[in-house]
């Protein structure tokens, strides 16, 4: 579960719960659940786990802000690396 200063509640990934049980909280907006799973459904490995950002200013530098924000991208080694210690909790501890 992931938490956020700002808000007194706790947010869920939807790929954090079973496809029934998130199917249940769209059960009078069907669409909104197939568009979900169509477009912020990023892998079966990791379901939803899409953020966005906005920036809000003046004179913003749109290359520079998204060169910085691809440079804090996992490269494919590390991701492998990642994955090979995903079953091992104390690495994250």
């Amino acid at each position: 579960m992931k938490t956020h200063a700002f808000f007194p509640f706790i947010i869920e990934w939807w790929g954090s719960i079973n496809k029934d049980k998130m199917k249940r909280y769209f059960k009078s907006n069907m669409k909104e659940y197939e568009r979900i799973l169509a477009e912020d459904w990023a892998s079966e490995e990791f379901g939803d786990r899409r953020q966005e950002l906005v920036f809000i200013g003046v004179n913003l530098n749109e290359g520079e802000i998204c060169g910085t924000l691809n440079d804090c991208l996992l490269t494919d080694e590390e991701m492998d690396e990642y994955r090979e210690r995903l079953d091992d909790p104390s690495v994250f501890y």
